[in-house]
């Protein structure tokens, strides 16, 4: 097992949505340059499958870019915003991404009895209401993105560095460090 991967499906042991469905769930990890599906039973990782050509974050940024003409700067903007409907640029790349969720979600399904209701999606900064649609659309599977840090108790006063953040989008960044930091705390806590 990889050292990064294994603390990125790590990071969500602690999500009180996985919690509350007795630790089984199907969640999507989107970096700037991969995308990763995960599937869980009980709180264990059961499946990791790394989306081969789809990319990560950067893609999509790149197609607003161009299929938009927008400026770096206005990309969050308009994924926030309800005045564009960036879907027709969005759905070549999205399109890929939930037909991997689709066959994670069988499998799952047929081989381990985990029928997930919805998936987690973290690592994306901003436009999940646009994911989301074209999730529904292809194969009735709401996508939801939790806080990173959500279910995590944590001190008031964390510096973690200038221009950081452990809330919003900026606290996926953060996913392989919780992850890594959660799978030790466990550890410990097994001993």
């Amino acid at each position: 097992v990889q050292v990064r991967p294994a603390a990125t499906a790590a990071s969500i042991l602690r999500q009180p949505a996985l919690l509350a469905e007795n630790g089984s769930a199907l969640a999507l990890f989107i970096s700037e340059d991969e995308t990763n599906v995960a599937g869980y039973k009980d709180g264990d990782i059961v499946l990791w499958r790394t989306c081969r050509g789809i990319g990560g974050w950067r893609r999509v940024r790149e197609a607003l870019r161009k299929g938009l003409g927008l400026e770096e700067d206005m990309i969050a903007g308009v994924l926030e915003d309800t005045l564009i409907d960036p879907r027709p640029v969005l759905e070549p790349i999205v399109a890929p991404v939930i037909d991997e969720l689709a066959v994670s979600r069988d499998y799952l399904a047929s081989k381990l009895g985990v029928e997930p209701k919805t998936a987690l999606v973290l690592g994306l900064p901003a436009g999940i209401q646009y994911w989301n649609a074209i999730a529904e659309d292809r194969v009735h599977l709401p996508l939801t993105a939790p806080e990173a840090f959500a279910g995590i108790e944590r001190a008031d006063k964390i510096h973690v560095g200038e221009g950081a953040a452990l809330e919003g989008p900026s606290a996926n960044c953060f996913l392989g460090a919780l992850g890594a930091a959660l799978a030790l705390i466990g550890e410990e806590q097994a001993q």
